[in-house]
């Protein structure tokens, strides 16, 4: 379960460090017109809303 977890969240970052290191451009995702700028942005929200935490999680903070 750990592992089907790790590569759906870690796999849309894989394709696009893959496609930077193809293209030899850091900005990629910047350099897309508008619209498909927005469509991948508007994904990536969806995402976090719907893959998110679903129910409070508590913060431990520890000063050292």
């Amino acid at each position: 379960m750990f592992l089907n977890d790790l590569l759906f969240f870690s796999l849309p970052l894989l394709l696009v460090q893959i496609w930077q290191a193809v293209k030899g451009d850091l900005l990629v995702l910047a350099k897309l017109r508008f619209p498909v700028q927005l469509l991948v942005n508007v994904i990536i929200l969806v995402w976090i809303i719907v893959y998110g935490t679903g129910q409070a999680t508590e913060f431990i903070y520890t000063q050292f």
